[in-house]
């Protein structure tokens, strides 16, 4: 009975049902009485049941209802579908899609708009699959010789440490040689250039585990020539830590050293050592061993910076300017920036504000003593 039927799960009921009048199983009259049942009722389960049931069986249910006495209940039931369909009904989304979808599909003489899917065999996959490699193969092919060709020009990491170490070695114009080698040599990837700079000057300037004071403060020249982004300068970073920490072992204090050099300089940002703590830049093809032990070497160092930045000078400007040149994607709101950042900008905020007080109080004061005279 339909009691019974129309409060089971439509996508099995009902498609079966349809299924089994196609078969000749069950009489016309019987599934159109069905669809008359579910039209009149206006519950969304019902609602997409008769969606499916006439999307499986409505191309032989219509040829056999009209030419019964059911002709005219028949066009009733689609202006029924039509009103419901309306957006004025309030159905769901789901439901209105549903009954257009299957308005479409009478109107275009049950004709679906997409050929039905049907589960492919393991020989059709295979033959498909195949046919697609082929027609991407030749494209593959002038993209692996375009991505080589630009590559293959350009010498790795190591050759290039060596090069510039070359350069530096031979004491001749170094800012020169080194100029136009880089000019000759490098297209593109100037952070592996910078990468591969700073290995090479620090393997030049630490001797044993003692960095040359003097060499490195002339050398950070040249770094300072190329590094010009933050990029640039988390990438010096990455050198830093290769060279000091996963190829030296992290001597005491060295690391720390050449950090507060770099800092000093101005050569690496403070933004840029939070860049490179914190890995905002998500450079996993520049990250070395050594990553945590730096970080814990650097522990005292980070404080030292953080409590420099926060005193109220004209290096307020300075972070600033800092947070202005941030990536976008690193700086959407105040509650991404580091701590320490945030505190020292409201720090700054409330003593500017407390500035502000103080001389309006002044003002005030002043104008008060300025009237009574009078």
């Amino acid at each position: 009975p339909f009691s019974s039927l129309r409060f089971l799960h439509s996508d099995k009921v009902f498609p079966f049902i349809g299924d089994l009048y196609k078969s000749g199983m069950i009489d016309v009259k019987d599934v159109f009485r069905y669809v008359k049942k579910l039209e009149q009722e206006d519950n969304e389960k019902c609602i997409e049941s008769l969606c499916k049931l006439l999307t499986t069986a409505g191309k032989e249910l219509e040829t056999a209802v009209l030419q019964t006495e059911f002709e005219s209940d028949w066009y009733s039931v689609w202006e029924r579908i039509l009103e419901l369909s309306n957006k004025e009904r309030g159905l769901p989304l789901r439901q209105r899609f549903l009954l257009m979808n299957l308005l479409d599909l009478m109107n275009g003489g049950w004709v679906p708009r997409l050929p039905p899917v049907a589960p492919k065999t393991y020989v059709e996959i295979v033959a498909e699959n195949q046919t697609l490699h082929e027609k991407n193969e030749p494209a593959q092919k002038v993209e692996k010789a375009v991505t080589e060709s630009v590559i293959s020009n350009e010498p790795t990491v190591v050759a290039t440490e060596q090069e510039i170490l070359k350069f530096l070695k031979s004491g001749q114009d170094v800012y020169t040689h080194i100029s136009n080698w880089e000019i000759e040599n490098y297209k593109g990837r100037k952070t592996w250039f910078i990468y591969a700079m700073t290995r090479a000057v620090l393997r030049f300037c630490v001797v044993g585990n003692t960095l040359d004071n003097q060499r490195f403060a002339e050398l950070i020249k040249l770094l300072q020539k190329y590094i010009n982004s933050r990029q640039a300068e988390v990438a010096c970073m990455y050198g830093v830590q290769y060279i000091i920490v996963a190829e030296k072992g992290n001597p005491k204090g060295l690391l720390e050293h050449v950090c507060e050099m770099l800092h000093q300089t101005h050569t690496v940002s403070y933004i840029a050592f939070l860049d490179w703590r914190e890995n905002w830049s998500k450079s996993p093809v520049l990250e070395v061993q050594g990553k945590a032990d730096a970080q814990i070497t650097l522990a005292t160092f980070f404080i030292k910076l953080f409590w420099e930045s926060i005193r109220p000078s004209s290096r307020y400007k300075s972070i600033v300017k800092e947070l202005n040149s941030f990536d976008l994607e690193h700086l959407v709101s105040m509650a991404k920036l580091p701590p320490e950042i945030g505190k020292r900008i409201k720090m700054e905020e409330e003593r500017e504000q407390s500035e502000l007080n103080r001389r309006e109080r002044d003002d005030n004061f002043a104008f008060t003593l300025s009237s009574n005279a009078h």
